[in-house]
């Protein structure tokens, strides 16, 4: 079993057509481990807070680019995701978020990764994002391979499971 981080599946479902060399290597490595996880017949997991930070992820990126288009084409902006919302482009946003959700859930297997602490995440939280830390100690705890490219893991303890690709 593996467990791609979520900066893979905002690449694998979400990316625009890469177009700098960094995001063409990293749109080609996240493509690639999806394609070897296939093919060896892994059974690839997500979870419920992964699907609350993808949707999350994609809403920072299309308010960002919303307000960028405002602003390129002198039009009234928006301040924060609420004021996003009110405003009829949110609708594409809301569609995207769907359809990442709905491609995540097809490839992958939604598990419980609870019980988790608190206190646990807390006492990481100056390495680590919280979600990355839930991750990561959910892999360690069951054996399950984890995938990401994101450094930040280098910071916590090391462990056979954990790939930085």
């Amino acid at each position: 079993m593996v467990f791609f981080d979520t900066c893979i599946w905002i690449e694998l479902c979400c990316s625009t057509t890469p177009t700098k060399p960094a995001q063409k290597s990293q749109a080609k490595r996240a493509s690639d481990l999806l394609s070897d996880m296939k093919a060896k017949g892994e059974t690839i997991l997500t979870c419920k807070e992964q699907l609350l930070e993808i949707i999350s992820a994609i809403l920072k990126v299309k308010l960002k680019e919303y307000q960028n288009e405002c602003k390129k084409n002198a039009i009234p902006n928006v301040g924060n995701l609420k004021q996003y919302r009110q405003r009829p482009d949110f609708t594409s946003a809301q569609l995207l978020c769907k359809q990442a959700i709905q491609d995540v859930c097809q490839m992958a297997k939604t598990v419980s990764i609870a019980p988790y602490e608190v206190g646990d995440i807390l006492d990481n939280i100056h390495l680590v994002d919280i979600n990355d830390f839930l991750y990561y100690q959910y892999c360690i705890k069951k054996n399950i391979e984890f995938y990401s490219f994101d450094g930040d893991f280098n910071q916590l303890e090391t462990s056979a499971n954990i790939h930085i690709i």
